[in-house]
């Protein structure tokens, strides 16, 4: 029960409120030796001070109460308490005044209950208490509301803010508090945060208009709202923040937050290696010694490495220029698979965007430029520049290991980024990618560790599904696929790859997604497929696929392949394509040389 009188809340006391958790914590942190020794606690801005008697009887504390609030000390007054009125004000020595009310008795433990956020000089107030909890050596535990609750946020992204006679935006409130900010201003005033227990509540006093698209639970807009916001932290539910704190240093920190974030790298460099390609790994730093663009920072991942390919790595990075060797470092992770290393490199990367660099990849000198002409066009957006794939096997050269070209370089991938392929199956090398920090650093959306493989590819559609993804034609790497040797496709078999894919799309059929400008035509051009069979082109390319031409030239491709001409178009691939991607297609088709040389035997016969 709630009730608001003409002078202040009368909260009932609940085992989930926050009185019922600040007791959990009162409980927990006050030793036994100093409740029984005829202590007391010191609850200040207690208001009605419903939790002075179960806080009496289940830690045998003496119950003192503080407020400015006549009528709530006078309901106090007649529980039989030990009541205080006194109003925190500036200039007011709180200190001494609050050592004169405990005069010479022990104090085992205090409270600040909702009181913080209505003090325009908080942090004076809490640095008082924490002196004064420094001379007894008592805990101090602190609540205050959480306005960053996910019904405040997704009201406010609309426009709206809608202050209350109390509650999460209580009209009397003077400071506005999220977890960071309580844990600062906690720190500041030299008190050590030592433990949470936060009150929950789904349904704030703010899920109000019951109707409002981003607060209803059946509406979409709120459900991709509410899958966003639930990754980001715990705290879309809590309602109130209380936490337990101990005397300790006063941390040294701004009040406020500073919208600087100072020099930023443009881009974040994770290069993943195990040591075991030690020359293509002095190949990618010979790659980052030769950019047009050298705004960036390297994050080595060295991944279980033994103590002979860390030194192999160390060597490497020692030959490198001064400039790299200045703005490259050694991390080193020696637990999960290989997707834990991502996590890693990603949290420490302090560039704007991030960017994943194997030890076995390629790129040209204009990649870095690439990335940061897409960054001016598209900021925020995930980047995405061309590249060419192409086959390569480990091999000795003059002695030494080195590895060596086996193909020639192939346009495998598409130019562009096509948001319907992708929903299928990966058509991007994790290389050509640079993904902007805040998916990670401020959405929490982190690589999934239960993927040993396909992570870069989920990683993609849940960053490109909320914010786009920007492209550029131009070729900057080259994507290395591996005949013989270690890599991701020979550690893993068949099985483990499409297990993972579908994990990958259940994962995206489980969640409301945003579509790029251009999705609509897309889906109808989809239906009308569906509805009134293929188009034209499609109709044109399967007739290709399954004409006696196509199929007596066989061993045409199979030689173009062996000579490295790449892989040629599958009838597969075209069910896949757009118009414009079929038209080219079309035209490649034609243009083979299975096609030509087939040409006399479709005047003969027509086929």
């Amino acid at each position: 029960m709630i009730v608001n009188t003409a002078s202040g809340y009368d909260h009932a006391f609940g085992p989930h409120n926050v009185y019922g958790h600040a007791l959990t914590l009162v409980s927990k942190h006050v030793p036994a030796d100093v409740a029984g020794a005829g202590a007391i606690h010191l609850d200040l801005g207690c208001g009605f001070g419903r939790i002075g008697e179960p806080l009496a009887a289940q830690t045998g504390l003496t119950y003192v109460a503080v407020d400015g609030n006549g009528r709530g000390l006078a309901s106090l007054r007649e529980r039989g308490f030990e009541t205080h009125e006194y109003v925190f004000s500036a200039g007011a020595d709180t200190l001494g005044d609050l050592r004169r009310i405990v005069g010479d008795r022990r104090v085992g433990s205090i409270t600040l209950l909702d009181t913080l956020e209505h003090l325009a000089e908080g942090d004076e107030v809490l640095q008082a208490i924490a002196d004064l909890a420094r001379d007894h050596g008592a805990p101090v535990i602190v609540s205050v509301p959480n306005n960053t609750h996910r019904d405040v946020g997704r009201k406010l992204a609309f426009g709206r803010w809608d202050y209350t006679s109390e509650g999460l935006l209580d009209h009397t409130h003077v400071r506005l508090f999220d977890e960071r900010l309580i844990d600062r201003v906690l720190r500041r005033a030299g008190l050590r945060p030592v433990e949470s227990k936060h009150t929950l509540r789904e349904i704030s006093d703010q899920h109000f208009p019951a109707t409002h698209p981003a607060i209803a639970s059946g509406s979409l807009l709120a459900q991709f709202l509410g899958g966003l916001r639930s990754q980001v932290d715990e705290n879309g539910e809590v309602m109130q923040f209380v936490v337990a704190s101990v005397p300790g240093p006063r941390l040294d920190a701004p009040r406020f937050s500073d919208h600087g974030e100072g020099r930023r790298p443009f881009l974040s460099i994770v290069t993943r290696t195990q040591g075991k390609r030690i020359q293509s790994l002095r190949e990618v730093f010979c790659c980052l010694a030769g950019q047009s663009c050298d705004d960036f920072e390297i994050l080595v991942i060295g991944h279980k490495l033994t103590d002979d390919h860390r030194a192999a790595v160390h060597a490497v990075m020692e030959e490198n220029p001064q400039f790299l060797r200045d703005r490259s470092k050694l991390l080193l992770v020696d637990v999960g698979n290989r997707t834990r290393p991502l996590n890693v490199g990603f949290k420490e990367a302090r560039g704007d965007y991030i960017v994943i660099l194997d030890d076995d990849d390629f790129v040209f000198g204009h990649w870095v430029e690439t990335f940061r002409q897409l960054a001016s066009q598209r900021p925020g957006s995930i980047l995405r520049a061309a590249n060419v794939r192409q086959n390569a096997a480990m091999a000795e050269i003059e002695g030494r290991p080195g590895l060596r070209a086996t193909g020639s370089m192939l346009r495998f991938y598409p130019s562009r980024f096509d948001t319907f392929k992708h929903l299928h199956e990966n058509h991007t090398p994790g290389l050509s990618l640079a993904f902007p920090r805040g998916l990670f650093h401020d959405l929490n959306i982190t690589f999934d560790e239960t993927l040993d493989t396909a992570e870069d590819w989920d990683y993609l559609m849940r960053g490109a599904l909320i914010v786009g993804v920007a492209d550029s034609p131009a070729v900057t790497n080259v994507y290395r696929w591996w005949e013989k040797g270690e890599s991701s496709r020979s550690m893993h078999d068949e099985e483990v790859w499409t297990a993972n894919r579908e994990r990958i799309l259940a994962k995206l059929d489980g969640m409301p997604i945003l579509l790029p400008p251009g999705s609509a035509a897309r889906l109808r051009s989809a239906n009308n497929f569906h509805v009134a069979g293929p188009g034209l082109r499609l109709k044109r390319a399967l007739d290709i696929f399954e004409s006696t031409s196509w199929k007596v030239a066989a061993p045409v491709r199979v030689l173009a392949r062996l000579i490295g001409r790449g892989q040629p178009l599958t009838a597969r691939q075209c069910v896949e394509m757009n118009d414009a991607e079929l038209e080219a297609a079309i035209a490649a088709l034609e243009g083979s040389a299975s096609w030509r040389l087939t040409e006399p035997l479709r005047r003969f016969k027509g086929g």
